[in-house]
């Protein structure tokens, strides 16, 4: 790792990264106290006003009478927010640490410093892997101590950490591809229409096998290893985090690989 460069990162993305984690830490502050003890029934008669079953179903939407808090925030925020939000982060971000440098030609600066291809590109891999930790850490850990001081002792802090983990493992694959893209294209719009593109259609693709009968199509699509239901129920096991993982990995080894071997102006 370059710790010059790793600083310079730091400083081109935290303006995005205090962005997107402020309006997750407000999806939390406002969906966190919503939660009823004693039942979700007006809640849910609500959201039913407003959208048909279908139309819950496919936005993650799937919260029923007398579940527990840890279901209730996995219901309700990690069958969409959590992953659209996240994902637009890792995104944007992996475009900005290689496709925008190879874009306006400042990648032609830095390879021209006494660092190795690898090294370059290893630093923008491990801070996008790290900056996407910190951001879920972040959440993990308001979501835990605002949950006690609201609800004391109802969120299963086990589970809750262990869905945030499998997330975590769910958005190191998806910025792996996003990183890919980035390292691969010499626009940062062929970048980010891959990158993010990619994600979001089979995000699509998820969508319409939970709002349609045609239940066959999720298994077209890598969201349906992410059962965050099951994981808060304490009832999944977690062979599809170590998938994502290992795949993320692939993705990030051939990425530098790729780069290693492409051939830039200098």
């Amino acid at each position: 790792m370059n710790k010059f460069l790793f600083a310079y990162n730091i400083r081109q993305n935290a303006l995005l990264f205090l962005i997107i984690l402020s309006v997750l830490l407000l999806y939390f502050s406002i969906i966190i106290p919503m939660y009823d003890p004693a039942g979700n029934e007006d809640l849910i008669a609500m959201a039913s006003m407003k959208m048909s079953p279908e139309m819950l179903k496919a936005f993650g939407f799937t919260i029923t009478p007398n579940v527990s808090l840890t279901s209730f925030l996995a219901s309700y925020l990690y069958g969409m927010l959590m992953i659209i939000i996240p994902m637009i982060y890792t995104c944007i971000c992996a475009n900005r640490l290689v496709a925008q440098h190879t874009d306006k030609g400042s990648m032609a600066f830095l390879l021209s410093a006494p660092i190795s291809r690898k090294r370059i590109v290893a630093t923008q891999a491990l801070f996008l892997l790290l900056s996407t930790f910190m951001l879920l850490l972040c959440i993990t850990l308001f979501a835990i101590v605002y949950s006690n001081i609201k609800f004391p002792g109802l969120l299963d802090v086990r589970a809750f950490i262990a869905l945030n983990w499998a997330l975590f493992a769910l958005m190191s694959f998806i910025s792996g591809i996003a990183f890919m893209a980035s390292v691969c294209a010499d626009t940062t719009q062929a970048s980010l229409a891959f990158g993010l593109g990619v994600p979001l259609f089979f995000y699509v693709v998820k969508m319409a096998a939970d709002a349609t009968d045609y239940t066959f199509l999720k298994y077209l699509t890598f969201y349906s290893l992410f059962d965050y239901s099951a994981i808060a129920a304490t009832e999944a096991s977690f062979v599809q985090v170590f998938i994502f993982l290992f795949a993320a990995l692939l993705l990030y080894c051939t990425s530098i690989f790729c780069f290693s071997q492409k051939q830039l102006a200098v």
